[in-house]
């Protein structure tokens, strides 16, 4: 290979570490459509609808999958007394299931399952959430990924709320100071963090707003240039070489 692109530095590093060359080793962050996440509008009906209206709504888009170990998310939910903290799980997974039964078993009433959407919808999901949740399982094979899910929420203008283990993605957060970071398999943190945070309208703002502002940097047009610039520098050194 002339050029190498990676979505992380860890990729990188772990190239670096087999013996790759440096040079060949360019890092592309992965992006998002950034424009289906755009300014999302309020839908007082959709809330309405889903018993939301003038709640404090922690949103989670996406695969409910047993590589995202939501079923502390449920945990920490019956933890929290506050009900204008409520819980939205929008899509389908593997553990699903699972996060019903467990929300039955433990009397769990502020968390709402709505099945997948469009991508066209969930900006009217998105609109009536006031935070973003990223989860991740508690493995080293999640400290190198940066879960998409930081873009849309980060273009959507609401704070992440992370937990999992330190990564490359909880350290993007941290850099762009767009969200907080809380370690795994720990619900009672994770509750206290969210009852924080809803308490804190200034914080959510402060996050949201920074979010916002650097989220240009992971679209999908500016992943398309920064991959156009490695293939044009992989092209122009064949060139040289004939």
């Amino acid at each position: 290979s002339k050029q190498i692109v990676v979505f992380t530095e860890s990729f990188k590093d772990n190239l670096i570490q087999k013996g790759v060359p440096i040079k060949k080793l360019n890092v592309v962050i992965n992006g998002a459509n950034l424009s289906l996440f755009h300014e999302p509008i309020y839908d007082i009906n959709l809330a309405r609808t889903l018993k939301l209206e003038n709640k404090f709504v922690i949103g989670y888009m996406g695969t409910h999958g047993l590589s995202h170990d939501l079923m502390n998310v449920i945990r920490a939910a019956s933890l929290i007394d506050d009900n204008d903290i409520q819980f939205l799980f929008v899509g389908e997974g593997a553990d699903k299931l699972s996060m019903i039964n467990l929300a039955k078993e433990l009397s769990v009433l502020n968390v709402h399952f709505v099945e997948r959407q469009s991508r066209e919808e969930i900006r009217n999901y998105w609109g009536i959430c006031n935070a973003g949740l990223v989860h991740l399982k508690n493995d080293p094979v999640f400290k190198t990924v940066i879960p998409s899910k930081i873009f849309e929420t980060m273009a959507s203008e609401r704070p992440i709320i992370y937990c999992g283990p330190d990564s490359d993605g909880s350290r993007l957060i941290e850099k762009y100071e767009c969200g907080i970071v809380i370690k795994a398999d720990d619900p009672e943190t994770l509750a206290v963090k969210i009852i924080d945070l809803k308490n804190d309208l200034d914080l959510c703002s402060k996050l949201a707003e920074n979010g916002k502002r650097f989220s240009p940097k992971f679209s999908r047009e500016t992943q398309a240039d920064e991959t156009l610039k490695v293939l044009s520098c992989a092209a122009n050194s064949k060139k040289g070489k004939k």
